[in-house]
């Protein structure tokens, strides 16, 4: 009984070892790879309150990243405790998912030029 226990454990390890590995390269190569995305310069707005799970599933139904699974993943990882920032952002292509997540983590917002004429006075 104890030895199959163990066979058990030790084939949990070798798949968990295994595994490891493979995740972290393709998280690694999902989220820093540029993705050509569209051939303009897309907006996206991101509303107050919503997740970062919303926000990738968004992203990719727009197809401005590859993978949302990733880019949720990486968010964990790197900015847990920070949720998107909302506001209205601009990508250019190519752009990779980590450049897209520390726009919308760190706040960077498309801002609008608005030019209000002189009035002239008689």
């Amino acid at each position: 009984m104890a030895r199959a226990v163990l066979r058990v454990i030790q084939a949990a390890l070798l798949v968990a070892v295994g595994l490891l590995p493979a995740l972290a390269n393709w998280l690694v190569k999902a989220n820093t790879t540029p993705w050509p995305g569209p051939a303009a310069a897309v907006f996206f707005e991101v509303q107050k309150g919503r997740s970062v799970r919303a926000v990738a599933a968004e992203l990719g139904r727009r197809k401005i990243i590859r993978s949302p699974l990733a880019l949720t993943l990486a968010s964990k990882l790197y900015y847990s405790r920070q949720r998107p920032k909302a506001g209205e952002y601009e990508f250019t292509f190519p752009a990779s998912a980590r450049d897209v997540l520390f726009k919308t983590c760190r706040g960077r917002i498309f801002l609008r030029t608005l030019n209000i004429p002189e009035v002239l006075t008689a």
